[in-house]
């Protein structure tokens, strides 16, 4: 499906992550809006068709060329979708779909993604309640929710006592029965409305470990098997998977139904191409 984050590990470093407030039975959620609002790659081609990079491409735009990257989803869908699939163990969504305003194009070939695109997923849950999870990006914003408050703003500012990147980066919203949970990238400055719910579960206890120094080194010592790592591959390739059918779906333009155990798209085999990329000269997975 071509290339996304996976993560060895987990920021949790986190005073109170979102998972940490589901886990300990303070929320449900049944719709889920992300958004971000910026996107970076590194600058190596590695398998990409496209080879060497071409003379003044700038390579922190990588992520928006299709030879080198998935776009904002695939590019930030892990530091924004992830608090929701892992606390609401939501598995595999059962349909994809979206749209987007065009692709650049060079003659008749797709040379970058959309800068602006909505993706909605729906998740079964195995006959739990069901959950929508939508993706807007490129300065598009969810629908306000009914029950969030009058002063609240969709994209907040940074405080002044507050570090980490802005908000406007991006962030989630979950809309549940009983109240409304918002975050901001990489599940930071989690808060409850309305604000009577705050106050109800100010105690929720910490259940979650925490990593203590940083995820880069959580993987390193994963990998020395003297830790356990917080995002493991059996989760974060699963994940990533996820995240990148949205970009399937784009490309489709259609709804995809996806079944993980075949790898395959039954009610729109055409859109089998996007799962996979042909890789150049001696790569090869």
């Amino acid at each position: 499906m071509g290339r996304g984050h996976r993560h060895g590990a987990r920021d949790s470093r986190l005073d109170r992550p979102p998972g940490q407030l589901v886990a300990a039975g303070r929320l449900s959620s049944r719709r889920l809006d992300a958004h971000p609002r910026c996107g970076q790659l590194g600058p190596l081609p590695g398998p990409s068709p496209g080879g060497a990079l071409p003379r003044g491409l700038p390579s922190v735009r990588l992520a928006g060329w299709v030879d080198y990257g998935t776009g904002a989803l695939g590019d930030m869908g892990a530091h924004l979708i992830d608090h929701a699939m892992w606390a609401l163990d939501l598995g595999a969504p059962t349909e994809v779909w979206g749209s987007s305003n065009a692709f650049g194009r060079d003659g008749d070939e797709r040379v970058s993604w959309p800068t602006a695109e909505t993706v909605h997923y729906t998740f079964g849950r195995g006959g739990r309640d069901p959950v929508r999870l939508t993706w807007y990006d490129g300065g598009l914003l969810p629908p306000r929710p009914q029950a969030l408050p009058n002063d609240v703003p969709l994209v907040r500012d940074l405080g002044a006592n507050e570090d980490g990147p802005p908000p406007s980066w991006g962030g989630a919203i979950w809309v549940g029965d009983e109240g409304i949970l918002m975050h901001d990238t990489y599940g930071r400055n989690p808060r409850l409305y309305p604000k009577e719910l705050e106050a109800q579960h100010s105690d929720a206890p910490r259940q979650l470990p925490r990593v203590g120094t940083s995820h880069q080194m959580n993987w390193v010592e994963a990998c020395k098997g003297r830790a356990e790592a917080t995002c493991p591959f059996d989760y974060a390739a699963p994940l990533t998977e996820t995240l990148l059918l949205g970009v399937v779906a784009l490309q489709a333009g259609a709804p995809v139904r996806y079944d993980p155990r075949s790898m395959a798209i039954p009610n729109a085999p055409a859109a089998e191409q996007y799962l996979r990329r042909n890789y150049r000269g001696e790569w090869s997975l």
